[in-house]
This record gives C-alpha cells, structure tokens and sequence, in this order.
C-alpha cells in the first residue's frame, strides 16, 4: 500500500473559537482531517468521501494554543 498524499490546506478563517479549513482535490475521493498539537503525534478528527470540491471542514474543538492541521487523500 502506498503512503498517503498530504495535501496543502489554505486557512479559510478563525472566529470565535473555530478554525475553518478549505480542503481542494478531486471530488469522490476519500479525505482524512487530522490535527496535531506537537507535529509528531497525529489524530484523525474527520474523514469523508467528498461529492464536491473545494469542501469546507471547521473546527470547533480545538483546545490547543497551537493546533496543526493536514489533508490525507487515503491510498
């Protein structure tokens, strides 16, 4: 099995605790959301299969000063 393509990820905006992110690629393809608070240890937060793209994901949870964010496309 191939390694997962990391995707950039431009920030959409920041209000009142929540942190948008706007996630481009192909649509119909199967899209991980994972969040970092040291960039070694990664969680997923969200997966979906997105019908179209771009597609928006925000998040609301966020409880980290400092919270990373990447797109996985799954192999």
């Amino acid at each position: 099995m191939e390694p997962a393509t990391v995707l950039p990820i431009p920030t959409e905006g920041c209000a009142n605790g929540t942190i948008t992110l706007l996630i481009f690629g192909d649509a119909g393809l199967e899209y991980i959301i994972e969040t970092s608070t040291n960039l070694m240890d990664w969680g997923t937060v969200f997966t979906t299969n997105a019908p179209a793209m771009p597609f928006r994901w925000s998040d609301t949870a966020a409880t980290s000063p400092a919270t990373f964010y990447r797109a996985l496309l799954n192999p």
